[in-house]
């Protein structure tokens, strides 16, 4: 009995060491689908509601590893990445889905599961239905928090489950007060002062998928 436990208590620290060995060098595509919310705050005409971007991000994610026997590691995203929320008379159904595209680099930090970054961006194309010209827009900077989850390992590479949170940084626009574009459709109250407080900030929500190859 007691060779058995011996045997035993072996195997688990065995399996703990492996489990804990940090994952290679590695690279592959993802996709994800994201829904965001302007949360700055609102003219007194409008409504903010959640909106799908429509077109998912993707992308090229890279792993390079920081530890031997931790799952440690840096991760940057190569990406377009797309945002939007949704925008609502106050006293009527008229409704505008505004879409902002950035190509993108998110350098990141993974621990175990957890992965924070920051993602920068230029910005590519926007539109609301009307398509925007971006030297109105800011460049993007967002911070993100989530989680990389694997759901198939091999000696080839792994597929992840991916999610997390971001909040962009930055204004959407360089001067909210001059380049607003629904300011036609909802102008403003002549009581209420028109700020670059107005000035959207989209917190975001994504999940995907990926694949990394083991380099």
């Amino acid at each position: 009995m007691r060779k058995i436990s011996v045997i035993l208590f072996s195997i688990i620290l065995l399996y703990s060491s492996k489990a804990q060995l940090n994952y290679p060098l590695s690279a592959g595509p993802f996709l994800s689908a994201k829904t965001g919310y302007n949360t700055s705050y609102s003219p007194w005409e409008r409504k903010n509601l959640f909106a799908f971007n429509g077109l998912p991000d993707f992308g090229l994610s890279f792993y390079i590893p920081a530890s031997d026997e931790y799952k440690l590691g840096w991760m940057f995203d190569l990406a377009l990445s797309t945002y939007a929320y949704q925008v609502k008379g106050t006293n009527s159904d008229t409704k505008f889905a505004m879409k902002y595209s950035y190509f993108a680099l998110c350098p990141g930090f993974y621990y175990s599961g957890i992965y924070a970054g920051i993602n920068l961006g230029l910005p590519v194309f926007a539109d609301y239905g009307v398509k925007l010209e971006t030297n109105t827009l800011n460049i993007l900077a967002e911070v993100r928090i989530g989680g990389i989850i694997p759901v198939i390992e091999d000696e080839t590479g792994r597929v992840n489950i991916l999610f997390h949170c971001g909040y962009m940084l930055t204004g959407i626009y360089k001067d909210f007060v001059k380049d607003d574009p629904l300011i036609q459709h909802f102008p403003p109250d002549s009581s209420q002062n028109f700020t670059s407080e107005f000035n959207p900030h989209t917190l975001s929500f994504s999940l995907g998928l990926n694949y990394m190859f083991n380099l």
